[in-house]
């Protein structure tokens, strides 16, 4: 309830800034509550009381009129509803530690600077704004505020954020609430088995482990830990609780393979993470051209044995779920699983050695539809990671998908594929349709849990998104990837405490990933402290060179500071040779408040076949969401039926 009524209060304040009356008694009186009751939400929520938090709502909309206009301070304290130039420069003063005067001088050169006309980036034609042009500053960001809630938007990014500042600050510990909820029900990670043998019987080690992996993740009501997660505890040295508690499973399985000649030994083992008693043993002797029946009869073992254990609904192996049809040959089965290897890393070479991998898999046995589906999933992620020619990789990866759906029409990796290169194609229900399929083939594929949660975000369902990606970082809480995208669903979403609980679990382990570099920035772009977004931008290119799409986001946080110098000296040097490189220019834009040149540049890369599929959703362009030519170019590609909810 209390939240409810801040969100209630900032739509209030928002839509009469401008207003010198707007006090504590109106506050009351409109929203039908106490003073008493008022006073005791707002320090609860904000620490501070009612005047105060309405008092800091209009200086810092006046810090924010001090960065991005030239109005005078006399008329920047009419916006804000301060009754003289005077009071404006004492209550700034006292928050900010210098006056409004000082501060514009700190964060402009003080020499004169061309303008963006006179640097030829301004449109040629600016695009006309019968609503809004001639309405006060305040009014327009009141209308969109309450655009947004008559649309069932969680949390507006850009203004709720200035009242989590207030609560939260980075440095501190979460809260046990905000951490990642325990899988429900059955929950399992297998850890890496150990190889008793030399190194030559690795391939045998492996190839049990990815099977008896693959089958149980196929079960239902069993929450297996994606491998990508699972891995980091090869060679563990931490028992069984420390692994339960990281992962938040109740079971662990341990293996360890001896290979001696053409025959195998298997020892398994199931724990029980909560006291770190052994539930369970078995030892399984056979040849190794007998792998694939050897860990088909592990699997039935392992599903007898759990669905005796720990209470909850029986395990199943529901039709919808059936084990994929797997290759039978142990070459091609040892180099798919090199290449699946390949895939976890993305960077434009470990994609292009994983396909490379799946073509030798896929010369030995020309039937193994995984191998195609993986193959369709390393071209995806050229195309949308940006790192090869998309018409090219398109068609590949389409190809690939469409064959594996032929050899093995319940190939979840496959409808993913589909799913994501229909998404990357504005193609939503189409992409909406793969995606549902493949997860009622599989509702545990970590991947397309995360890749749907995309689809969501772009067309507005971000609740929705959220609760996928959610599911996606349950069942792969280690994988950066995973961490990054979930961080920004929450962010789009609105909701900070989530996301900063998400960005608090990831430090000392994601800090070298550029996509929880680029997502940390996207918090402090939505806390407008844009010098701190800058860096972890800057960060996220230094560690991933290749995946240029986001370099403009530092540009456009040397706008936000008011840094126009270099912001329009980056615009002189970029040329316009893409439909990407216009929308880029857009982003800078929105940065620098300039309205017109921002559309302009959205409609150049729009009329040229291109949209960010995020436009919709994205906190850059927030003060145009409303705005008929942003709503233009939303329709052209279909996202505009759908409102933001």
């Amino acid at each position: 309830m209390s939240h409810r009524l801040i969100d209630t209060l900032d739509t209030y304040i928002y839509d009469r800034l401008s207003d010198p009356t707007l006090s504590v008694e109106s506050l009351c009186q409109d929203l039908g509550i106490s003073r008493s009751q008022l006073f005791r939400i707002s320090k609860e929520q904000t620490g501070l009381s009612p005047s105060q938090y309405i008092r800091q709502q209009r200086l810092l909309r006046a810090r924010t009129l001090l960065d991005t206009s030239d109005l005078r301070i006399a008329e920047i304290a009419d916006r804000v509803g301060l009754a003289s130039p005077q009071n404006l420069s004492t209550y700034f003063a006292q928050a900010f530690g210098v006056s409004p005067t000082e501060y514009r001088k700190r964060q402009r050169p003080a020499t004169a600077e061309p303008s963006a006309t006179e640097a030829g980036a301004v449109c040629p034609e600016p695009l006309p704004d019968p609503v809004v042009a001639d309405r006060p500053v305040t009014s327009v960001r009141a209308r969109h505020w309450l655009s947004r809630r008559r649309l069932r938007i969680a949390g507006a990014i850009g203004l709720l954020g200035l009242l989590i500042l207030a609560v939260y600050d980075l440095n501190k510990q979460p809260h046990p609430d905000e951490l990642p909820t325990r899988l429900a029900g059955k929950s399992l990670a297998v850890i890496p088995f150990a190889n008793l043998g030399d190194t030559t019987s690795s391939p045998a080690s492996e190839g049990i482990m990815h099977e008896v992996h693959a089958s149980l993740a196929s079960l239902k009501n069993l929450n297996v830990i994606a491998r990508s997660s699972s891995d980091q505890y090869r060679n563990t040295q931490k028992s069984a609780s420390q692994i339960g508690y990281e992962l938040h499973v109740a079971h662990l399985l341990r293996g360890s393979v001896l290979q001696t000649g053409n025959q195998l030994q298997v020892k398994l083992e199931l724990v029980d993470t909560r006291n770190d008693r052994r539930e369970w043993q078995q030892v399984y002797r056979g040849s190794y051209v007998g792998l694939f029946s050897m860990s088909g009869q592990m699997v039935q073992d392992l599903t007898a044995q759990l669905n005796q254990t720990g209470g909850g609904p029986r395990l199943l192996s529901d039709p919808l779920t059936r084990r994929p049809v797997r290759t039978r040959n142990l070459i091609a089965f040892n180099l798919f699983l090199q290449g699946r290897q390949l895939l976890v890393e993305r960077t434009k070479t470990s994609l292009l050695q994983s396909i490379r991998r799946f073509d030798q898999a896929l010369a030995v046995d020309s039937g193994f539809a995984e191998a195609y589906a993986s193959k369709g999933t390393a071209y995806m992620l050229l195309q949308a990671l940006t790192y090869a020619d998309t018409r090219s990789v398109y068609q590949s990866a389409e190809q690939a998908a469409l064959t594996a759906i032929r050899l093995d029409p319940a190939n979840s990796t496959a409808y993913g594929v589909l799913g994501s290169l229909y998404h990357d194609t504005y193609q939503w229900t189409a992409a909406d349709n793969a995606f549902r399929i493949g997860l009622q083939y599989n509702p545990n594929d970590t991947q397309l849990n995360y890749w749907y949660s995309l689809l969501l975000r772009s067309v507005g369902r971000l609740p929705e998104a959220v609760r996928y990606s959610q599911r996606a970082v349950q069942l792969d809480p280690l994988y950066p990837v995973m961490m990054g995208g979930h961080i920004l669903n929450c962010l789009y979403l609105g909701d900070q405490k989530k996301a900063l609980a998400a960005i608090r679990n990831g430090e000392g382990l994601f800090d070298k990933f550029f996509i929880y570099q680029l997502a940390r920035g996207y918090y402090y772009l939505g806390q407008a402290r844009y010098a701190q977004a800058q860096a972890c931008f800057d960060s996220s290119l230094a560690l991933n060179p290749s995946y240029k799409n986001y370099q403009m986001l530092s540009i456009y946080c040397l706008a936000r500071q008011g840094k126009r110098a270099p912001v329009l000296a980056w615009l002189r040097q970029q040329p316009l040779d893409t439909p990407r490189a216009r929308y880029d220019r857009a982003v800078v834009f929105a940065g620098l408040a300039e309205r017109d040149s921002c559309l302009y540049y959205l409609k150049q890369a729009a009329d040229a076949g291109f949209y960010q599929r995020d436009t919709k959703v994205s906190p850059l362009f927030k003060p145009y969401w409303t705005h008929p030519a942003f709503r233009a170019i939303l329709r052209r590609f279909n996202v505009d039926e759908q409102p933001v909810r």
